[in-house]
């Protein structure tokens, strides 16, 4: 092994050692949030529930961890499990160990959408009508303009969503625009206000401008205004795909955005789609009605959920050098599948296990216990 090579992996080790370690002070302090803490207070384990905790932990990880996260987690169902996976362990330890960094911020960009669809029957990414990056602006047949020229052709599209292709968790890095004559009704702002906000003076920055998706009838019956992801975290291990409990996002309010930071609710759906008895926000709130519709949540039945996870199952399958995906997916107005994101770093377990009262790893996680004992 070369000189060069060594100090590569040095370096390597050394990034993951660091970034782990600030992950884990994040959770550390998320988890001490008085919002957090007064729903940890809600939920009191019984002996013999704090005894199958440290034994599954001890046995496996080689020390038990504080109950903060297993409480927090029940507090939203009311169901215990001792199989719950702290998110410390999740971000700080498994996906970086799942996730080879060289690979993942890459894959992490939006422009790479489509490569994931390749081979996969019925999944389609938004339509682009045009993109940002590199320096040069151009539309989605890769014909090239300059900033006025593409300005010009975007002037009138109507509808549509503007975002950023890396760095826009929860929502953020996104705009829902309405374009005619150049400016947009939404904001009143023109189209070259708005190129020159998500530029922010870096000319390194990319983005791209999609169509406005609309959600398929018995997701618009839930909530019309936003397209209502479902997250589906999928994973390798032991020569198979698995894929943890489903998630489905719903906005409200009138919000174009479903993310629970943006003020949305999410929701425990069974592998048949089956939909759970209430949705929850991120810090507790529960509501079994959606209270923009109406409409009753227990046993809301969405038929197409099957079909979502064994797509998720089979993208994964065109990056199998990453360990863990999570994407989030919808399905459109015709019954077509659309990849809406993928996310390889920074991902989260939290709300999945929050939503269904169980798990992520199921029967899994002793020995993925096993697994994120080991030093990164």
């Amino acid at each position: 092994m070369n000189i060069y090579k060594k100090g590569r992996i040095i370096l390597d080790r050394l990034y993951l050692k660091n970034y782990g370690w600030r992950q884990a002070r994040w959770e550390k302090r998320k988890v001490r949030d008085e919002r957090r803490q007064r729903l940890i207070d809600t939920v009191t384990l019984t002996p013999e529930q704090e005894s199958q905790i440290d034994a599954l932990f001890k046995e496996n990880y080689g020390k038990t961890m504080p109950h903060d996260w297993h409480r927090l987690y029940q507090s939203f169902t009311g169901r215990f499990d001792a199989s719950y996976f702290p998110e410390i362990l999740f971000s700080s330890k498994f996906e970086l160990m799942m996730n080879p960094r060289k690979y993942s911020y890459v894959l992490d960009d939006k422009l790479l959408l489509p490569l994931f669809c390749d081979g996969v029957k019925n999944v389609k990414t938004p339509a682009v009508i045009g993109t940002y990056g590199g320096g040069v602006f151009f539309d989605a047949g890769k014909n090239v303009y300059s900033r006025e020229e593409f300005i010009e052709k975007m002037s009138d599209i109507g509808d549509a969503v503007i975002k950023l292709t890396q760095d826009t968790a929860s929502g953020r890095g996104v705009k829902f625009v309405s374009l005619k004559d150049g400016k947009d009704s939404v904001s009143g702002k023109m189209l070259g206000e708005l190129i020159d906000e998500f530029l922010k003076g870096n000319s390194k920055n990319t983005f791209q401008i999609q169509e406005l998706l609309k959600p398929h009838p018995k997701l618009a019956a839930l909530y019309p205004n936003s397209i209502n992801t479902f997250r589906i975290v999928t994973y390798l291990w032991n020569g198979a795909v698995y894929h943890f409990p489903v998630a489905l996002r719903l906005g409200r309010g009138g919000n174009r955005l479903d993310n629970a930071h943006a003020g949305g609710v999410f929701i425990g759906v069974s592998d048949e789609g089956i939909m759970e008895a209430e949705a929850y926000s991120e810090f507790g709130e529960r509501v079994s009605v959606h209270p923009d519709t109406g409409v009753t949540f227990k046993g809301y039945e969405l038929d197409f959920v099957p079909e979502l996870i064994a797509a998720a199952e089979k993208m994964h399958l065109n990056a199998p050098q990453l360990g863990v995906i999570s994407w989030d997916l919808t399905v459109d107005e015709k019954g077509g599948i659309v990849l809406v994101e993928t996310n390889t770093t920074g991902q989260t377990i939290w709300f999945p296990q929050m939503a269904n009262g169980r798990g992520a790893f199921g029967e899994n996680t002793a020995d993925i216990l096993r697994f994120v004992s080991k030093k990164l």
